[in-house]
C-alpha cells in the first residue's frame, strides 16, 4: 500500500475525537499552571527528553501522573463503542 493511501486509510475522525477527549481530561485533570508548565518543557524538549534536566523529566511525569487514566479509558472507549456501532464518526 503506498504511502498516501495509508494515509487516507486512517479515520482521521475518529484520530481527532480521540484527541477531543484527550485534551478535554487534561484540561479538567492539570491545574492551568501545571499545564502551562508542562507546555514550557515540551518546546524546551523540542521533543527530545535529553534537552531537559533529570528534574525537569521528573516534573513532566508528575504532571502527567494528575491524568485519571481509568476516566480517559472509559471515556475512549465509549467513543470507540459508538463509531464501530456506526451511530458515531461515520467517514
Amino acid at each position: 500500500m503506498p504511502a498516501g493511501a495509508a494515509l487516507k486509510a486512517i479515520p482521521w475522525k475518529r484520530v481527532l475525537a480521540v484527541a477531543q477527549i484527550v485534551l478535554a481530561r487534561f484540561s479538567e485533570d492539570i491545574p492551568k499552571k501545571d499545564r502551562s508548565r508542562l507546555g514550557a518543557l515540551l518546546k524546551k524538549s523540542k521533543g527530545d527528553p535529553r534537552r531537559l534536566t533529570v528534574a525537569e523529566r521528573r516534573e513532566i511525569v508528575r504532571i502527567v501522573r494528575q491524568v485519571d487514566v481509568a476516566k480517559l479509558g472509559r471515556d475512549v472507549g465509549a467513543l470507540l463503542a459508538l463509531a464501530r456501532s456506526g451511530r458515531l464518526l461515520k467517514r
